[in-house]
């Protein structure tokens, strides 16, 4: 698993008991096949208090027994006993580009079914709300009687309303505007989770990195759109209106009344946002894909060195940076998108931030990841729901 919960238990005080349950479990699951007797010796606690837990662990579905295996030449048989991280699962629904993707995960964090609704741009917010619904039966149909689904997760760009779980805009789809998940909630019945797509990307990271858990981390986006997220010693930070760490709009310090697409003027996406420098692109390098992998391997291969336009947003971006350096203090800056799949792109780039970065920040890591994030949008936005089950079957009942 990507969590412990025997060390949520340890830092929240749980008795000694719940945190021998969850080590045995993860022992089960993260391990080789085992049996009780091994599992005796592992944690040096009385028998019959081995027998009591795994038999809850089996009760609830979480371990399976499987063929008895002798131990040694003398003496009974013993049973091995194997994690069953299908027994709980979750609904992951994000964007990626102009798609609305969807996936069931198990306890491992494992895509074990994905669907996806290729969405044009005048789509509105009944267009949308057919698509989730489409995504979401479609999964939900395929999880078995003997599983449980543990709620729905969402990973989307733009601004979120979390109190009142609406997304409030978007520059994908702009007419999706003020979209309210409360009849999302209402048809299936499940507990929902709204996330900015960079903060699941970025948690995403954390839980699967134990060296991201022990430094300030600030993960940049910039593509279709440019935003950002904080994670403080393992936590991504949120905020209940949605619009944390929202880089692309804040304010270029030359206004000239451009209009961004969140309704306010001069925002940095307004000069360095694929939406902003598309028209130019297009017009000197022909058609863009509106896939943002797609658009990374064609800014790979085009010479933007010394092109104006490209220069400016990369200034744009740069003294950008050079503010969140002051504001944030990441020890570690992840940068990925399109943009930066190109080498003349990012060594300009990498050079501008050093030199506009304050001398606190020389010793910092900048780093550009040449991968799409995607993949982990749906273990950010929905392995919580997982979490909060497994916490709740984990604590013993004797």
């Amino acid at each position: 698993m990507d969590f412990s919960i025997a060390d949520y238990f340890k830092k929240y005080g749980y008795p000694q008991k719940a945190i021998e349950k969850a080590s045995i479990f993860e022992t089960i699951i993260n391990g080789e096949e085992t049996t009780r007797k091994r599992l005796n010796q592992i944690y040096k606690v009385r028998p019959n208090n081995i027998t009591m837990q795994v038999q809850e662990l089996i009760d609830d579905g979480l371990v399976v027994e499987g063929q008895p295996v002798h131990m040694s030449r003398q003496g009974r048989p013993e049973i091995l006993l194997k994690a069953n991280p299908n027994r709980l699962v979750s609904i992951g629904i994000w964007v990626e580009s102009d798609t609305l993707c969807g996936a069931l995960l198990d306890i491992n964090s494992r895509v074990f079914q994905r669907c996806s609704l290729q969405l044009p741009p005048d789509t509105g917010n009944s267009d949308f709300q057919k698509a989730v619904f489409k995504i979401a039966d479609q999964l939900s149909s395929r999880v078995s009687s003997s599983q449980i689904l543990t709620g729905i997760g969402f990973s989307l760009p733009g601004f979120s309303d979390i109190n009142e779980q609406k997304w409030v805009f978007n520059s994908r789809w702009p007419n999706v505007t003020d979209f309210v998940f409360s009849p999302v909630r209402a048809r299936y019945g499940l507990p929902l989770n709204l996330d900015q797509k960079l903060e699941s990307e970025l948690a995403a990271l954390v839980a699967t990195n134990k060296s991201y858990q022990q430094c300030n981390i600030f993960l940049v986006h910039w593509g279709f759109g440019i935003g950002g997220a904080y994670s403080h010693q393992g936590q991504v930070l949120h905020s209940k209106y949605g619009s944390f760490a929202e880089i692309g709009h804040t304010k270029l310090q030359n206004p000239e009344g451009l209009r961004c697409r969140c309704g306010e003027l001069d925002c940095v996406e307004t000069v360095a946002s694929g939406w902003a420098l598309a028209p130019y692109l297009q017009k000197k390098f022909g058609r863009l894909s509106d896939s943002e992998p797609d658009l990374g391997k064609q800014l790979e291969k085009m010479h933007l060195a010394d092109d104006p336009v490209m220069e400016r947003a990369i200034c744009t971006v740069s003294r950008t940076m050079s503010m969140v350096y002051r504001v944030f203090c990441p020890e570690i800056v992840l940068f990925y998108g399109p943009f930066t799949m190109n080498l003349e792109v990012r060594n300009k780039l990498r050079s501008e931030i050093e030199s506009l970065a304050p001398e606190f920040a020389r010793g910092m890591t900048l780093q550009f990841m040449q991968c799409d994030l995607s993949a982990n949008d749906p273990l950010g936005c929905a392995m919580t729901f997982i979490k909060t089950e497994l916490i709740q079957r984990l604590t013993p009942r004797f």
